[in-house]
């Protein structure tokens, strides 16, 4: 059986890291780590062109304007469609980054949020400790026992409240 007291502690503690480091700056990470890891053919060609535009480049800078006009303009041609080209492909990363800082983000609520959610709804029965008997007023037991669990009880949704709550207060 998982042990909620621990469950509720840590999956807490990494939802409030995740929002102290940020979610952007998380994605960015995996995303730099993706991109080194997964060979993307977009990567691959859009190094490729850039090599070959800054090559267009200095053999258009070492042409001279007035002596080689055709050849220069010829040049010039060709920068500004490795130009466009470089854009394009710039703009496909642009839209697959993101898809995947969707992706992520998606994947950090899930693992977080909506853990949360289906805890407080599969253990709403369960209690995640008992009270000491006659430590607290009935009212008081009640609401942390609110809305299925035991009274004298401390319910999955009451810990998961405390708890953020402390995190909030310890780290704001």
């Amino acid at each position: 059986m998982v042990n909620l007291f621990i469950l509720v502690i840590v999956l807490s503690i990494a939802q409030k890291l995740i929002s102290l480091i940020g979610k952007d700056v998380i994605c960015d990470f995996l995303w730099d780590i993706y991109i080194q890891v997964a060979p993307l053919a977009q990567l691959t060609k859009l190094r490729a062109v850039q090599k070959k535009a800054i090559q267009t480049h200095a053999a258009m800078q070492n042409t001279s304007t007035k002596d080689e006009f055709a050849k220069w303009a010829k040049l010039d041609r060709e920068y500004s469609k490795l130009k466009k080209s470089i854009e394009e492909i710039n703009d496909s990363l642009g839209s697959s980054k993101t898809s995947f800082k969707r992706f992520i983000k998606s994947l950090i609520f899930i693992s977080t949020t909506g853990v949360k959610v289906f805890l407080r709804i599969w253990y709403r029965k369960q209690p995640v400790f008992w009270l000491p008997q006659g430590a607290f007023p009935y009212y008081i037991e009640w609401v942390l026992a609110f809305p299925s669990a035991p009274t004298g009880s401390v319910a999955v949704g009451s810990w998961i409240f405390i708890v953020d709550r402390a995190l909030d207060a310890l780290f704001s």
